[in-house]
């Protein structure tokens, strides 16, 4: 194999690996964001069963559940692009196999055009949210690190959907499933 070749598969496995570990953090922030939930129902029912005796309430629970939604969305669209995309039938049938591995590939595509567009602006507003000292409202988190973990998300499903489409347009099956 030459120098090329194995650099090409070793950016494919890293790539896949990436997008298998933020599948496995999707996850993982999709159950936080439901024990949050759960925390807020439960303390806001106690604060109303004891008419306030007993007030658990905590500042932010909005503010922690759009944050991990915001994430739980960004980390789980890498794996999700090199999971497959959901093809209508009646619009595919008659395409050959190839046909319909090329039109996956200018989904990907698509998917690549858009984690571009998301990275840079989020990585334009990393500098302006630095510079203003931007903070969340509620728990005062700052938004420079957020828009950072955003623009490093989104260069992910970048990348991830530019291996399903260069695999797809060059009518290469797809490698070995990557890590889940």
């Amino acid at each position: 194999m030459s120098v090329a070749g194995r650099l090409s598969a070793l950016l494919d496995r890293a790539i896949a690996g990436l997008s298998g570990w933020l599948g496995r953090l999707a996850a993982v922030l999709l159950m936080a964001m439901v024990g949050v939930v759960l925390a807020d129902i439960m303390s806001r029912t106690l604060f109303k069963l004891t008419g306030g005796g007993l007030d658990l309430t905590f500042p932010g629970g909005v503010e922690l559940v759009s944050l991990g939604l915001l994430f739980t969305l960004l980390c789980a669209m890498p794996r999700a692009v090199e999971s497959g995309q959901v093809v209508v039938d009646l619009t595919t049938h008659r395409l050959s196999p190839l046909g319909r591995r090329r039109l996956q590939g200018f989904f990907a595509l698509g998917y690549a055009g858009l984690g571009a567009v998301m990275a840079r602006h989020a990585g334009l507003d990393v500098s302006a949210a630095a510079r203003a000292q931007e903070t969340t409202q509620d728990l005062l988190i700052p938004l420079a690190p957020i828009h950072a973990a955003e623009a490093v998300a989104a260069g992910v499903l970048t990348l991830a959907a530019l291996r399903v489409a260069v695999r797809a347009l060059a009518g290469r099956p797809e490698a070995e499933e990557s890590p889940r």
